[in-house]
Parts: structure tokens; sequence; C-alpha cells
């Protein structure tokens, strides 16, 4: 019979999840001879056999590939007989001067089958914090390089005994070639620094000091977490104060998802994302007011599943777990023994649980919401990074893309590929701006990919001008304003190109093309000039302080009623009226994000905000509590400035202060919401397309993101939002790559 020889390439997310084990046992089905191996581009396959079974093997191969797997490209050439009689699993190759585009598999929860293995007593692994397979564990934390191979990985140090060796080359055993493979006797181990406690003993005594109340800095995959017993009201409030977080909500890990169900509402959907490999932590609707003091300022709660052995090996002892990053405000989260120490020294926690399995790649938890269903990314981090984003418009060179100040990402492009960065944070510390700059230039080397152009904002003095210049001094860069970097997002996430839209930006703060603090803007998109055009705002006012009114909502009440021409009554200020007044440090602003904060003032509700968005969190919550009301009708007054449409605000102050008077606060901030709903309506029907596109922080909003997608739907508009690209300035990066690739103009 005639036999017949071909090679097949394989790019995509290929290695780390079990690809060459698998096409192992393809090509022992089919009795096919050959090799397999990972390289820089995925993997390369060659076989050999009779023409029905090379064509079995590739229909199998390309139709039903490892559920970790992500095939991107599959291609198939013919190839000289070789005659040879077995198939093997070659040892990883680097090609000299090709180019890596095998893709990286983000980290991968704990899958049942080692939940099992941890829990059996008959098990070799029973009780071990470090199990894992080619089906889950961790992977871009402890990658240094492709391809990945343990030599390249944070394991290289960790010598397979001769068991985990043999599972390792059984291509029987589902951890055959599981790069992070080990066991008690030769893999990672936990300890106390400073003490010689065995494994067991550290994790047996960090499980005693949270059942006593005490707070523990315990090392995960991405990152240290600070933990304490939930249902500890002492320990939370110890933390609270540590933390100076003293109202904020705390994240909740929970043994099950039965215990999930027992504080909150869930949808498929939210289930569906909680116990998913990814296992991000998932924003729900609480049922009642038990764990009100984790999240005493709005109606939800942050739930995650444990995702590691040491999670569900600590989860054992307790229903819930506060589970918050282990930083001070606006630090990155702690990788290092080190670091962990110092958070210890001031005071944070009482102890540390670690381990010497080193974080190459700091990753904190991913956190997603749904609304109608539909997934909002919060935060894109742990479990989604770092996957390749595919886009429908190919760059001609490759592009870096620096982000925003706040919530900071960035993201690299090369042709059809777009990679996103973990969370890196709020650019406001130099740990943080170190942060950036590093990870970069890891992404950089790890992709293979040297930019040749950078993107920024166009705020001349933001952070992310300073790391264009220290990482890349001699390449050009690309000024992209703010808001129409969250547009560009929308278009780019759900390829929209050729679709005339409006597209509507709300958020808190973000450099306009006047020179003026954006926050509240509409845009025209007609597709043919690549273009944004901004056709709406709302009538700016004054910030006295600047930034200080982000915390002093109570200031930005003031300066509502002044603009309005109302009585200041309890917000009068002298010192404040004085910069409002003479226009002294008092910055413009057409913000939704800041009205939010000074109509929750206005309400009583929120005079102080201890975190960004308090005001506006709280305001929410007073909404919803409010209960279903049906407003009438209520048409919006635009007034003309320079060409762009301005909502007037001002009649609305009195319309609160008379509905807080007479119906309560509750009242008074749903008449508000409604009353953005039909502004954003009015707003859209004024753009004179039929697609509307929505982006930008204000929308994190549920409430609010409901009633204008209901409102515009029930008028008949298309409306697309950032689902699975992050829908605040976490998803500026790729934005303004989205902007950079597509516009014909100088983007804007």
């Amino acid at each position: 019979m005639d036999r017949k020889r071909i090679r097949i390439r394989i790019t995509g997310i290929v290695q780390g999840v079990g690809f060459r084990p698998t096409v192992f046992n393809y090509a022992e089905k089919h009795h096919l001879s050959g090799w397999v191996l990972n390289s820089e581009s995925g993997v390369t396959i060659e076989i050999e056999g009779t023409k029905t079974d090379t064509d079995a093997f590739s229909i199998e191969m390309r139709e039903f590939p490892p559920p970790l797997a992500v095939i991107e490209h599959f291609s198939i050439e013919e190839i000289p007989v070789e005659n040879s009689s077995d198939f093997t699993i070659k040892k990883s190759t680097a090609i000299a001067g090709a180019v890596k585009i095998a893709a990286i598999s983000p980290d991968i929860a704990v899958c049942s089958a080692c939940r099992n293995d941890i829990f059996t007593l008959e098990n070799r692994r029973f009780h071990y914090a470090f199990t894992n397979c080619t089906d889950c564990g961790p992977r871009f934390t402890i990658i240094a390089d492709r391809p990945y191979d343990r030599h390249l990985t944070s394991m290289r140090d960790f010598t397979m005994c001769p068991e985990c060796l043999a599972e390792y080359e059984d291509p029987r055993n589902r951890r055959f070639h599981a790069q992070p493979n080990a066991c008690p006797v030769c893999g990672p181990s936990l300890s106390i620094p400073g003490s010689s406690l065995t494994s067991d003993e550290a994790l047996k005594k960090c499980i005693e000091g949270l059942l006593r109340g005490e707070i523990w800095c315990v090392k995960g995959l991405g990152g240290f977490n600070l933990v304490c017993d939930a249902k500890n009201t002492g320990a939370v409030t110890r933390l609270r104060t540590a933390k100076k977080r003293l109202t904020k909500a705390f994240a909740i890990m929970a043994r099950n998802i039965s215990v999930v169900q027992t504080y909150c509402l869930i949808s498929g959907a939210e289930e569906k994302a909680l116990t998913s490999v990814q296992a991000p932590i998932v924003l729900l609707k609480r049922r009642g007011d038990d764990l009100n003091y984790l999240s005493c300022d709005n109606n939800r709660l942050g739930f995650v599943l444990p995702y590691t052995p040491l999670h569900l090996l600590l989860m054992e002892h307790f229903e819930i777990l506060v589970f918050t990053s282990a930083n001070r405000a606006d630090e990155p989260i702690a990788i290092t023994d080190d670091e962990a120490e110092s958070l210890k020294v001031g005071g944070l926690c009482d102890n540390i649980l670690t381990h010497n399995r080193p974080i190459l790649h700091r990753a904190d938890d991913s956190i997603m919401c749904f609304v109608d269903n539909a997934p909002m990314m919060i935060r894109r981090s742990r479990g989604f990074v770092p996957m390749v984003i595919k886009s429908a418009v190919k760059t001609k060179e490759p592009l870096l893309a620096l982000g925003a100040n706040l919530k900071n990402t960035f993201a690299l492009a090369r042709d059809e590929n777009i990679w996103f960065s973990q969370h890196i944070g709020d650019l406001v510390d130099a740990e943080s701006y170190d942060f950036l700059v590093d990870q970069v230039k890891d992404f950089e080397t790890l992709l293979d990919t040297t930019p040749e152009k950078v993107i920024i904002d166009a705020h001349p003095a933001m952070e992310t001008r300073d790391a264009a210049a220290c990482l890349h001094p001699s390449l050009p860069t690309i000024d992209v304003f703010h808001h129409s970097a969250h547009i560009w997002s929308v278009i780019g996430e759900h390829n929209l190109f050729e679709t005339k839209l409006t597209g509507i930006a709300a958020d808190g703060t973000g450099y306009g093309e006047d020179e003026t603090i954006w926050g509240f803007e509409a845009f025209s998109f007609d597709s043919s000039g690549k273009k944004l055009e901004r056709t709406s705002s709302i009538l700016p006012f004054p910030l006295p302080g600047g930034d200080i009114c982000m915390r002093e909502t109570k200031r930005i009440a003031l300066s509502l009623l002044k603009t309005a021409g109302l009585d200041a009554g309890r917000f009068h200020d002298d010192a404040t009226s004085f910069l409002i007044d003479r226009g002294i440090n008092s910055p413009m602003t057409s913000s939704l994000g800041r009205l939010f904060d000074g109509v929750s003032a206005l309400c009583g509700i929120c005079d102080y905000s201890d975190y960004e968005a308090r005001g506006a969190i709280l305001l929410q919550k007073a909404a919803e509590d409010a209960g279903e009301i049906a407003f009438t009708e209520w048409e919006p007054v635009f007034i003309e400035n320079n060409g762009i449409r301005q909502w007037d605000w001002r009649s609305m102050i009195s319309e609160i202060l008379q509905v807080k008077e007479n119906s309560g606060p509750q009242v008074a901030a749903a008449m508000f919401h409604h009353r953005i709903t039909c502004v954003i309506k009015a707003m859209a029907i004024a753009g004179g397309y039929e697609t509307v596109a929505l982006s930008g922080g204000v929308f994190q909003n549920t409430l609010l993101t409901q009633m204008v997608t209901s409102s515009l739907k029930n008028a008949g508009f298309r409306v697309f939002r950032n689902n699975m690209i992050p829908i605040n300035d976490a998803g500026i990066s790729f934005g303004q790559l989205v902007c950079s690739r597509e516009a014909k103009h100088t983007p804007v």
C-alpha cells in the first residue's frame, strides 16, 4: 500500500495545553509514524502512513484539538516519504531568525482530575499544593521564554523524581509533557519565612492563624493575596484599617458554587464564568445584607472560586475568605518574599505563607460582571493574559500602545494579532511605572516583537509619554485622545469598521482636544473617513481644587449649585467659592463621572470619597434601593457652542434637590439615572445613525447600562459596548492600537 508523509504546522495557543500528547495519541490511534515538536512558531508535526490514515489524523487534529487549545493557522504540505517506523516527541527547537508566533497559554484553574488527586488519601499528591497536569496549572506566570518547556520556566530548578519523570514520558498519562509536573518529593513546597516548618506544617499554621482571626499574606499564582476569615468581622475590620480601605468592597473566595448561591443571585452566564478555567472574580447581586460589612457601599459582592490546589486546601476549613491583592494602595501586587515581608513590617498582615516557585509575571485576578447576560470585563488579567486578540485590521508595522495613566494596560500589535497586557495599575508611583516598563520589555522579548511606532495618550504630561521615551527614545510616537480610544475599542472589539455609528464615551477624566477635562462625549463615525468627530457633550463646570474634588465630592456639589445659579446651602465654603469665582485651580470639565459625584453629594449620599467613584457607586445603590419607578418622558435641553451640542444640566439640579426634599435621596438618585438615560438617547438620536457604541468607566454602573441599553433598543438602535475588552481605562491601550491601525487621518 502506498505510503504518504505530510508536514503540519499549527500556530495559536498550542503550547502548555497538552497538544503534543494529543498528537502522539492520535498518531498511535491511526497507526502513523513520524514526530512532533514545539518551536518558537507553534507546533510542527510530520506523520507518515496510508493516505486514509494521514487524512483521518489531519481531520481529527483540526476538529478535535485539546480542550484548552486555540488553533489559529493549520497548514499541510506533502513531503518525501522516509519510511520511519515509530512516532516520537522531539526536543523543542529554537530556529535562528524564526519569529516567535506561538501563543502563550494563560494560567489555568485547577482541573477536576487534579482536585481528585489532592483529596484522595492514597494518592501520592494528597494535599499537595502544587498539583497540576496538562489541563491546568501555571503557565504565563512562570514562563521566561518560548518555546514553553520546563527549562524556560521558573520550574527549571526542580528536577523531576523518577515517578514524575515516568508520568512525563508516558503518552497515556495526563501529565505527559506537563512542564510544571511535580510532587511532594521533587516539587515546590510551602514555607513560612524565618521558620523551619515543613510544607504541611506551614499550611497547618496558616489555617490555625486564620481561624484565630489573623491576616495572612499568601503567595498564589500571580502574586500574594491578603487573606482572612470573611466571617470574622474583627479580622475584616483590622484588614480595612491596615489597607486604609474603610468602605471599599473586598473580593471573597468561596468554598464552592453552592456557597456563592447562599449569598448571591447567580445567572447561568455568571455561574459559567465563575466555574470557567479563567476563574475570574465575578460581581454578583447579593441576596441580603448578611455580608454588608464586606461590601457596604453597593448591592454586589465580588466572588471567586478556588483556582489553585493551595486555595482548595485552605477552603477545606472555611466557607468564605476575604481574598484581596497584597499591596499598598496604588502599588503593584507583591510577588517576592521581600515585598511580602515589607507588607508585614508595615502592619498589613500577621504572617506570610510563601513557596519557592518564583513568579515571573505579576497577574492580578481578573474581574468581570454581566449586564443582560452579556459579559462586561472590568479587569482583564490572570486567566486571560496573554491570549492573542485577532483584529480585522492588519497592521503594516509592529506597534506598541501604552494605554492610560489609570488602570494602565499596554498592548502590542503585529500583523492581525494584538497582545493585551495584564493589569498594571495606576501610574502614580515609581513601582507601578517600573512594572509597566519591565513588562513591556518582557512582552517584546516573549513575543519577539520590536515596535516601529509607540502610541500614547495625547495628554502632554502623562507618565506613559515618559515611558515611551524610556523604552524607545528613537521611535516616532502617535498621540490618541482618551475618549476617542474608548470608542475605537468598541469598534475594534465588534468589527464595526464599516458601520456608521454614534459613539458615546462616559467616564471620570480624560484630556480633550480643547485641553479641558472631558468625560461625557458623543462622536460621529461615518466609516468612510475612518475618523471620529465630536458632536455632543455637556455644559462644562469647574472643579475647584482640581483632583481633590475626586475625594471631596461636596466641592463638586458647590460648583454645580453656583453654575446653576442656586443657593449653596450647606455646601457653602468661602475658600472653595473663591476658587470658583476667580477661576483659580478650577479646571473646567464635561465629565459625567464628576457629575455623578456632585449629584451624590447633593442627594446627601456621599460628601467624601475614600476611593475612586465611591460617590457614583453609592448613587447607584440608592437608585436600586428605590425600586422600579415609572418616570415620565423627559426632554433634555441642548445649547450650541462652537459647533458642539452641549446638554444644559442646570435646571436638573433644582429638580434633584426638590425630589430629594419631597421623596428622599433614593428617588432623587433614581431620577438622576433616568435623566442621564434620556440624555444619552437624545445624543444618539442627534447622531443620526442606527448603531450606538458605548464605552467608558461610567458604564460599569450596571443599572445605568441596563437602562441606557433598553432605552436605545426600544428606540430602534443597535447597541454595542465593550464585552471582553475592559470598558474602563484598562481598555484604552486596545483602542489606541485600533485607532492607529485603522485611521486614515491623524488619530484623535
